[in-house]
């Protein structure tokens, strides 16, 4: 059993693309800063903005829909994976991530025009 419910994790991770969060929003700067472009400079102190604005926008939704944004979206898991942390159905899951996605969206839009972000 354990080794099945290792291969399908192996599996589903395989499926899913995953990105690394960079660390703390000072560190991209002076990577950025150290560089010779000033092109750099600039992606980098527009990335850390974006990120200020979505965690601000984040902050403004309730704490279920930023649950299950937070799992499904960022670490990665699977609606029904979400749904058994929480104890909740899964179509719950599901709809709590849909009016915070499009709360989202409505906040980062409100805060700046960042809607490609998401």
């Amino acid at each position: 059993i354990c080794l099945n419910l290792a291969r399908s994790d192996w599996r589903r991770r395989g499926r899913r693309p995953s990105e690394e969060l960079a660390g703390m929003p000072g560190d991209q700067v002076s990577r950025a800063a150290s560089a010779a472009s000033g092109d750099d400079v600039v992606a980098a102190v527009q990335a850390n903005l974006d990120r200020e604005q979505i965690a601000g926008a984040l902050a403004e939704l309730s704490a279920e829909q930023r649950q299950a944004i937070v799992l499904m979206d960022l670490a990665g898991h699977t609606a029904s994976e979400v749904a058994s942390m929480l104890g909740c159905p899964r179509g719950t899951v599901l709809a709590r991530a849909h009016r915070g996605r499009r709360r989202l969206a409505q906040l980062l839009t409100a805060a700046g025009g960042a809607r490609d972000l998401l």
